[in-house]
């Protein structure tokens, strides 16, 4: 019992005209990593696969980018990016240290996409395995 309430969309952001209309842009944006897996590499010490939900809140520098920084993971999503390979979107969850571990490295060759599959994230880094991402918002 009680008094029904509608759940509050999350607040705007600043404009991202490349991906949203004038007054759309979300002011944070969810990343769902899951089924990452650890490889033959993996050891105790290092840290679980990302697999999880996280809130990203968007860059004061970039209004195209996302950021999470609040736990082990630093999870970042820039949905423009202009990466050796070319024009795209990347989405990444990195643990700093030195050197970095990279736990899900997603890019894909077009701007504004929210789904990713993940790989071996790079050389020398070869901790986690496989397992998908995708973006969204409550906006």
């Amino acid at each position: 019992m009680g008094i029904r309430v509608e759940p509050t969309p999350d607040p705007f952001g600043d404009d991202c005209l490349t991906c949203y209309e004038p007054g759309q842009t979300p002011q944070f944006l969810y990343a769902v990593i899951s089924g990452q897996e650890t490889d033959d590499d993996w050891t105790d010490e290092m840290p679980a696969p990302p697999n999880g939900t996280y809130k990203m809140t968007q860059t004061l520098v970039n209004p195209c980018s996302w950021s999470y920084e609040e736990g082990i993971w630093h999870v970042a999503y820039s949905a423009v990016v202009q990466p050796p390979g070319g024009p795209g979107s990347r989405l990444s969850a990195i643990k700093e240290e030195i050197p970095p571990i990279v736990g899900f490295a997603g890019w894909r060759d077009t701007f504004c996409r929210k789904t990713f599959t993940g790989g071996r994230a790079a050389p020398g880094f070869r901790f986690y395995t496989g397992g998908s991402a995708w973006i969204f918002s409550k906006t």
